[in-house]
């Protein structure tokens, strides 16, 4: 596997990350543990959490996992989404509405809003900030985090320098390597225009097919992009899907595969940012093994991907 280094902050990484949002959530135990091995076995060394995922199991869970690993590892992880007291309840009952959801998938869909409650988003309060910090700290099992995160966080959603305060004292006490924020693109380049975080690293969803008409960061921090897959073609300009459709037909790739498409999302990603990894829920064998392939590179061809850059721009 490929590894970069995540520039200005120096911390070497995997260009491929494994994010673990759905573990003890819509995946279960036995599918999760075998997706970490296998992310693990494919040379895959990035991991993204948070307090909230598994309903506030994953980081434990995943702490099992790493035990024995963890110099080899870098572990992002989230504060400000807590998981409720009725998520804390929820154990006995996951398995059974994991098959009623697989069973009938538009139930998920019709829940979604209900699920949601299920965690106190913009928790950014100091106090609380810095038990959620500690309460990962011991969920990982880890005396240091490399990449803490604020969760989903707003422009004016949180006091500027109580965060400055939290990050500098753990920083300063070796519990934390980077700070920076998880949020959409559009709110990470608001809270970075008003420069008052000590903020480090950036993390938001992104896709090839959203580039067009977005305001630069025009802040030097690292880059971590995720969820490349989540787009759809006819929410798209139809310029760049039929431009995009015609590169792919004369690099004798099928336009018409929607595989074709997620996978060069995901090598789009990568040519974006040599530098950065990509983030992506991938929990079967098959999107395990090919995501790293791609990870590696050669997919597809330089003259291409650039092509397309050019094309999305």
């Amino acid at each position: 596997m490929r590894f970069v280094t995540l520039e200005p902050v120096g911390i070497r990484t995997t260009a491929l990350g494994l994010g673990c949002a759905s573990i003890l959530g819509s995946v279960g135990a036995a599918q999760a543990h075998r997706a970490l091995e296998m992310t693990f076995d494919a040379g895959i060394r990035h991991f993204d959490l948070a307090r909230s995922y598994g309903f506030g199991e994953a980081e434990v869970f995943f702490g099992r996992f790493a035990r024995g690993k963890r110099e080899q590892l870098t572990i992002a992880t989230k504060f400000g989404i807590l998981p409720s007291e009725a998520a804390s309840r929820l154990a006995l009952i996951k398995p059974a509405a994991r098959a009623a959801f697989s069973l009938f998938p538009r139930l998920r869909t019709a829940m979604r809003s209900r699920l949601e409650e299920l965690a106190e988003s913009g928790k950014f309060e100091p106090k609380t900030a810095r038990q959620s910090v500690e309460a990962s700290l011991k969920a990982l099992g880890t005396d240091y985090i490399d990449l803490l995160l604020m969760h989903d966080c707003r422009q004016g959603g949180f006091e500027p320098a109580a965060m400055q305060e939290l990050a500098e004292d753990l920083k300063r006490a070796g519990k934390i390597r980077a700070f920076g924020l998880a949020t959409s693109r559009d709110q990470t380049v608001a809270v970075l225009s008003e420069r008052q975080l000590p903020v480090e690293v950036v993390q938001f969803g992104d896709n090839f097919l959203s580039w067009r008409n977005r305001p630069p960061l025009l802040h030097r921090v690292a880059v971590i992009r995720h969820s490349p897959f989540r787009f759809r073609l006819e929410d798209t300009d139809p310029a760049t899907v039929a431009t995009v459709r015609r590169l792919l037909n004369e690099a004798g790739r099928d336009p018409t595969d929607p595989v074709v498409w997620r996978e060069l999302s995901l090598a789009m990603a990568m040519h974006a940012q040599p530098r950065g990894p990509v983030v992506c829920s991938m929990f079967s064998p098959k999107h395990i093994a090919r995501n790293a392939q791609i990870a590696d590179g050669g997919a597809f061809s330089e003259a291409l991907l650039s092509a397309v850059t050019e094309a999305a721009a």
